[in-house]
């Protein structure tokens, strides 16, 4: 588990170093239309997270990288994603749920899959 750890916070690290570099532009561009940033980390156990949440409606930006030596891959076939990543590189692709339910996720390359949830914001 520490290892994991180890492993996540590098990744994220590197990830935080990416962001940093890209244009000013695509990051004023990102933050201004409101997108939540859903960071994925692909590996030979799996994805990382598993399973995600988010609300209907709501703008995703997903944010995918891998930590093995070749090439991974994310597929959301309901929204037709499909997305390579790279060692050292973040693919992304921005979309919308609009209708609550349970999507999979998965790349047949390393056999491994996930869930996302789309829920219903509660309203006060």
């Amino acid at each position: 588990m520490k290892l994991l750890s180890i492993i996540c916070f590098l990744i994220f690290y590197s990830v935080g170093l990416a962001i940093e570099k890209a244009p000013e532009s695509a990051v004023k561009s990102a933050s201004s239309i409101g997108n939540r940033v859903i960071a994925i980390i692909s590996s030979s156990e799996g994805f990382y997270p598993p399973n995600i949440t988010v609300f209907s409606g709501e703008k995703i930006t997903f944010a995918v990288t891998t930590i093995t030596k070749e090439s991974s891959c994310f597929m959301l076939p309901e929204k037709n994603i499909f997305l390579t990543s790279k060692p050292g590189k973040i693919a992304t692709i921005d979309t919308t749920f609009d209708h609550t339910g349970e999507y999979k996720f998965y790349c047949p390359n390393g056999e491994i899959k996930g869930k996302l949830f789309v829920i219903n914001r509660c309203r006060k």
